[in-house]
């Protein structure tokens, strides 16, 4: 909680922020699988120009592993971003603004300095 915040009495807010503070760390992990993403095509394409190959053969070889790497990568964001989980999670998120979108406090990445990093679980 920041400096500013009152700390919830009721055993309900508690829940209810644990529960938001869940989400809220889910969201980071979606975010950086899909901020990953921005370098799969890089990364696929790196084989080609990066050194001489023996063959064509080797060149198709190291091709092929990295566009089937790169293809991994975007199967475990589309699963994480298509899981139960994130839908149910969303689609809160998309109800609580409907009924109340004049009481959503904008989110602000300078207020949370390490939002990109992800949380260490013990």
């Amino acid at each position: 909680m920041s400096n500013g915040e009152q700390k919830p009495d009721n055993p309900d807010d508690l829940r209810e922020e644990s529960s938001l503070e869940e989400k809220l760390e889910h969201l980071r992990e979606l975010y950086l699988k899909v901020r990953t993403l921005r370098a799969t095509i890089p990364k696929t394409i790196a084989p080609l120009p990066a050194k001489q190959y023996p063959s064509p053969d080797a060149l198709f070889s190291s091709f092929r592993r990295a566009v089937r790497e790169g293809s991994k990568e975007i199967s475990e964001a589309k699963a994480a971003l298509n899981s139960g989980e994130s839908k149910k999670m969303l689609e809160e998120a998309d109800g609580s603004r409907k009924t109340d979108p004049k009481g959503i406090r904008p989110w602000r990445a300078t207020d949370h300095p390490n939002w990109t990093t992800p949380a260490t679980k013990i």
